[in-house]
Order: structure tokens, then sequence, then C-alpha cells
């Protein structure tokens, strides 16, 4: 059963939101340098689509609790490059969002609560607006088997990182970040 989002937001339970930036965002927002069109997928109260934004690109935010794109809007009110953040399911992003040439997306934890069959729609037409060479940067709780039987297979496999928890059963999901290349 899926997180009720609503609800936390409502009583101020956000445990997964960060006032920072996590290193492997700023670590591949470095490693692009270019800037350009990217699309933040579940951006929650903003501290990525900011991040974003404040170097260099034009973001493009999808969240779908209402409460969660209000601060995230108040995040990016000051920034320069003003993103564009969009009330919405991303089970429906096609027709919430604007369907440009991405060269960056960021999935920072929005996809890996959905069913297979779901992300695979999502990714697919995500991977159908994005341009090369572009890049996926994703965090989850996922197996690698599952991790990479999410991804289209025009997306090739850049780095995964794979947290060690204490306590773990073979098989089980753990938290991963992994980076993805479109060439």
């Amino acid at each position: 059963m899926p997180l009720p989002y609503h609800l936390l937001y409502s009583l101020n339970i956000t445990p997964w939101h960060r006032s920072h930036v996590h290193h492997h965002v700023a670590d591949t927002v470095a490693r692009m340098k270019n800037g350009g069109d990217a699309l933040d997928l579940g951006c929650g109260k903003g501290t990525d689509t900011r991040y974003l934004a404040e170097h260099g690109w034009n973001v493009t935010a999808i969240d779908m609790v209402p409460k969660a794109v209000a601060i995230a809007k108040r995040t990016c009110e000051d920034v320069s490059l003003h993103p564009e953040i969009f009330l919405g399911d991303v089970l429906d992003i096609a027709s919430v969002v604007p369907h440009l040439p991405y060269q960056f997306i960021l999935d920072n934890g929005c996809l890996f609560s959905l069913r297979l069959s779901q992300q695979n729609k999502v990714l697919e037409t995500i991977t159908s607006w994005c341009v090369s060479p572009a890049m996926m940067l994703r965090f989850g709780l996922f197996t690698e088997e599952s991790l990479k039987g999410t991804m289209p297979e025009s997306w090739k496999t850049v780095w995964i990182d794979a947290g060690k928890p204490r306590y773990r059963i073979p098989g089980d999901p753990v938290p991963t970040w992994s980076l993805w290349s479109l060439e």
C-alpha cells in the first residue's frame, strides 16, 4: 500500500524531507555542468528543485500533494531561473508537465513506490521526451535486480550505490542511488 502522502503532509510528518541536497545530486549536477532542461519527479518541498535552478537548470517539477507543491513554490520563489512546479500525479505525467527535451531526470524517491508496470509506463514516457546525452539520477528502495528491471533498455548504468543496512535479509530492498545515461 502506498504511503498516504496527503495525510502525512497535513500532519507535518515528512521524515523523507531534507533541508540539504544529497551529495549524489550535487555531484551529478557538477558533473553535467551545462544546464539545460531538467525534470524533478516527486519534488516534495523543492530542495532539489531549487538546487537545480540555482545551478543553471531550467527545472520542471511535479508532486501530487498540494501542500508540498505550495511549499516548493515558496522555496523557489527567489531563484532567478524560476522553476515550473506542477501539481499532478506522475502516473498522468504526460497530461501535467510540458514535453520538453529533458537532459536530466531526478527521481529522488518517487517512482520506487509504484508497481513495476507503473514505473515502466512513466519511465517509457519520460524517455521519449529525453534528448541524448541525458542522465537520470534515481533513489529508492531496490534490489539490484528490481532496479535494473525498471529501466528502459536505452538507459545504461553509470553507477549504482546500494546502502549497507546493519541487518539485512538477502533479497530485501535497500536504499539505493543510481545514475543512468541515455546516449
